[in-house]
């Protein structure tokens, strides 16, 4: 389908992405857990500019933690929130994790002392 293929080309390369991240570690290291990956492209590196915006809660000690994060905390929420709106399941299938970023001031991060999403 054309337009399905546009619609991806878009979403892997816009000026600006807006989302957020599973875990944040101590030292700086971010990870994203998706299923299809959709959003992975333009976090990675198609974006411009990108603004994640984390609650507090996700801090973790370091990289262990975050991935004990996504598997025992987050995946279980969000497989039940997908069962409940589309009556399917979810997996982590694709983990991006960003250590550095090497163009200055391409992501913004916004932590809020409360707590958003899981």
């Amino acid at each position: 389908d054309l337009d399905a293929d546009r619609k991806r080309q878009l979403g892997a390369g816009p000026d600006w992405a807006t989302g957020s991240v599973h875990a944040v570690t101590e030292e700086g290291s971010i990870m994203i857990a998706s299923q299809s990956g959709s959003q992975l492209p333009a976090h990675a590196n198609g974006a411009a500019h990108v603004i994640f915006v984390v609650g507090a809660q996700k801090i973790v000690k370091d990289r262990e933690e975050g991935f004990k994060r996504i598997y025992e905390y987050c995946l279980p929420l969000e497989i039940e929130r997908a069962q409940k709106v589309y009556g399917t399941g979810s997996a982590v299938n694709k983990l991006l994790m960003i250590n550095k970023e090497i163009k200055q001031d391409r992501i913004t991060m916004i932590l809020v002392k409360e707590k958003l999403g899981f």
